[in-house]
């Protein structure tokens, strides 16, 4: 099958895994033999044996299935990690055949196990109580392996589902519209926009995957917007826009492909926890059946005690999580999770209470769930503290985990992790399996609506009605003050009004060191820091000016260029148009020479040209972040004291 390489490429099956438990038990319930067997219900003992050694053919077979699928699911992650990172098309076809040959295996196997479930409930249930346990037990015993191909049909029948959700992306050929760019992203987004009702239409997802599928339909999503960007980039002769859609498809094929990946391992945990009942406790609980069957057969005058460990056994939780080491608030609000956490029993269903927190920067989560052999899975992100945050600097922190078994009183898992909680302020490019990071979750410091913002606002309408005496008396955004020909110096002045409040309110530039080199944290701070501390390098400088922009509902874009960040705001509503300012220019005064040296227009042309190497000298492109992408990409500025 056909992979659309930069977009979506089709999610793949994993499985899962479970624990086994002990055979005899001394504690298991016992009943003093008093009297022989009857015929009858020799018969039915040995009945019901037979149907469990019927059985092992199909045990046999499912482990040899579970065996091949780990191995071919290895090669196919593998291979396809290399196709993205390479950028080539990989082809499925091979593994899609495997899935469609292990559904034609599990259905049939499913049907042998109904035929043995027909067949046993065709047996004269015995009477004398020993014999009683071992009918039941082959009872319980069919009822775990039918389980467990269940649960694998479940997956299987999930990834075929999803393969044929995905067919509108799939069969999209980009090749077939031509010079006609714009049919061609029309078509792409009903494509993408198919694709994700189909996966919201799906009846087949495992509970344990729900979550999981939630968030890769989410992300897929913001597909749809990086398209309008490139249709609305292309219609306005726009090469921000253009821009801004090639970045968000980059972080987006990386922030889509980790989920995939995600969900392929999430598929084969199934199949290595089926794998793990089928050789822990169901192998114990036959073993279990063909010992105390031959016990019984061999007695003349006695019938000998029966036990099974099942009936005595608590069940036993697995639990296995994964965390974000380092934890960057201001970051937080973009996070899929905290804590991805998968559990399952070895039999029988445990009802638990989980707490998870991380003191001094979230509440407790508290969740009370119904574990069983099937696996659960969490992603798991307690909510920020609404007060007392002290994010100043840099700090351990502690990660709290525990999960209370309330059905037997005992405490299934009690950890504690020390973790690295940066500050509110810190900012690194880095790709991490919680989330990707990019130049994008600068975002996250956008903070149009504080006070701090609001007040710059007033004070730059100050500014513009003295610098009009008295003819402008408002931030208007896009709307038009009825005094200029050209609508775009509506939006001049305004630039103007709010860089000279920026100087009047005394920040100045500070020409300290800022890169965007990944791996290199970088300290940011929020604009209300920025004003009151009078000082700010480029990026803080940015970052304030944009947020003012934001919240007079104008257009912002942050260009990151070599060793340095600047800001361009559209000239009107949708004009594809923008002004390059230069927000380090502090102090400002308005003067005639200052003007030319805040504000640049260029031509779509020009804008080309300075993207592709601002400098001038070869030393890189630029990187445009929309400010408008914020609400988006699930940006939030931090709350702290």
């Amino acid at each position: 099958m056909k992979r659309m390489q930069a977009f979506l490429i089709a999610i793949i099956l994993l499985v899962s895994t479970l624990s086994g438990c002990g055979l005899l038990d001394n504690r298991n319930e016992t009943t003093e033999p008093k009297v022989t067997l009857s015929d009858r219900d020799k018969d039915a003992v040995s009945a019901a044996e037979d149907i469990v050694i019927e059985s092992d053919a199909i045990s046999d077979a499912l482990l040899k299935l579970i065996d091949h699928q780990i191995e071919v699911s290895g090669v196919f992650v593998t291979e396809y990690a290399k196709s993205v990172e390479n950028n080539y098309v990989y082809d499925s076809t091979d593994f899609n055949t495997t899935i469609q040959n292990n559904q034609t295996t599990i259905d049939e196997l499913i049907t042998k196990v109904e035929s043995l479930s027909d067949d046993y409930s065709e047996i004269k249930a015995p009477k004398a109580e020993q014999a009683v346990l071992v009918y039941d037990a082959v009872g319980v015993y069919l009822g775990q392996l039918d389980s467990c191909l269940t649960d694998l049909q479940g997956v299987v029948t999930l990834y075929l589902d999803q393969t044929e959700a995905t067919l509108p992306i799939y069969n999209f050929d980009d090749t077939a519209y031509g010079d006609d760019v714009y049919l061609m992203i029309e078509d792409l987004y009903m494509a993408i926009d198919q694709t994700i009702a189909n996966f919201k239409a799906l009846d087949s997802c495992p509970p344990y995957l729900k979550e999981t599928m939630d968030i890769y339909i989410r992300k897929m999503g913001v597909y749809s917007t990086m398209l309008e960007a490139w249709y609305d980039g292309l219609i306005l002769y726009d090469p921000l826009r253009i821009s801004s859609g090639d970045q968000l498809l980059m972080r987006q094929n990386v922030d889509v492909i980790q989920f995939e990946v995600e969900l392929f391992k999430l598929f084969d945990l199934q199949y290595i926890k089926v794998g793990e009942r089928l050789s822990g406790h169901i192998l114990t609980l036959k073993e279990e059946i063909y010992e105390n069957c031959d016990a019984l057969s061999k007695t003349t005058k006695k019938i000998p005690e029966v036990r099974f460990s099942y009936l005595t056994d608590l069940p036993e939780v697995e639990v296995d999580y994964d965390y974000a080491q380092t934890i960057y608030p201001s970051l937080y609000s973009s996070m899929d999770s905290i804590v991805n956490l998968t559990a399952t029993t070895d039999h029988g269903t445990v009802n638990v209470m989980m707490t998870i927190e991380i003191p001094g920067l979230t509440q407790p989560y508290q969740q009370k769930i119904a574990i069983n052999e099937q696996v659960t899975k969490l992603l798991i992100k307690p909510p920020l503290l609404t007060d007392n945050l002290n994010l100043e600097s840099a700090k351990d922190a502690q990660l709290r985990i525990t999960i209370e078994d309330l059905d037997n009183d005992r405490s299934v898992l009690e950890d504690t992790k020390t973790i690295d909680l940066m500050s509110v302020y810190d900012f690194m490019l880095h790709d991490d399996e919680f989330g990707v990071t990019s130049r994008d979750n600068v975002l996250a410091w956008l903070t149009p609506e504080s006070e701090s913002i609001l007040t710059l606002r007033r004070n730059a309408i100050s500014w513009i009605d003295t610098w009009s005496e008295g003819q402008i008396n408002s931030l208007i955004g896009y709307q038009d003050y009825g005094l200029f020909d050209d609508p775009a110096l509506n939006t001049y002045v305004q630039i103007m009004a709010i860089q000279g409040a920026i100087s009047d309110y005394g920040v100045r530039y500070n020409m300290g060191a800022f890169s965007m080199s990944e791996g290199i944290n970088q300290r940011v701070l929020f604009p209300d820091k920025v004003l009151s501390s009078g000082s700010g390098i480029c990026i803080e400088t940015a970052i304030l000016f944009a947020s003012a922009v934001q919240s007079a509902e104008m257009h912002a874009m942050i260009l990151f260029i070599p060793g340095h960040a600047q800001v361009a705001v559209e000239t009107g509503y949708r004009s594809g148009e923008y002004y390059l300012v230069e927000t380090t220019l502090l102090p400002f005064y308005g003067g005639d020479n200052e003007m030319d040296l805040l504000i640049t227009y260029f031509t779509a042309e020009e804008w080309e040209q300075y993207l592709t190497d601002p400098w001038g000298d070869g030393s890189g492109p630029a990187y445009v972040v929309d400010c408008d992408l914020v609400q988006v990409l699930g940006f939030k500025a931090i709350g702290y004291k």
